[in-house]
């Protein structure tokens, strides 16, 4: 997967995720045990909308799969 000119993911094994495209070694299946949501956002948008987005994700995910949002966080580059 191209990475030029996108933002991307990467820990010490190499790339694992752009705005188009996820890692098979990071792929969530039935034994996923813990979950990185990564929200790809327009730098103009205000947190004040960028923080319901991330509400909103973290309502779903809890409702459809269980578990806990450890952490929510606004990042940008």
């Amino acid at each position: 997967v191209s990475t030029e000119g996108k933002p991307f993911l990467a820990d010490d094994l190499g790339v694992f995720g752009n705005p188009t495209s996820d890692s098979r070694r990071t792929a969530v299946t039935l034994a996923t045990k813990d979950l990185l949501s990564v929200i790809y956002a327009d730098e103009e948008l205000p947190d004040s909308e960028l923080s319901e987005i991330l509400d909103f994700t973290a309502e779903m995910i809890v409702r459809y799969n269980g578990g806990k949002i450890v952490l929510k966080q606004i990042a940008r580059a």
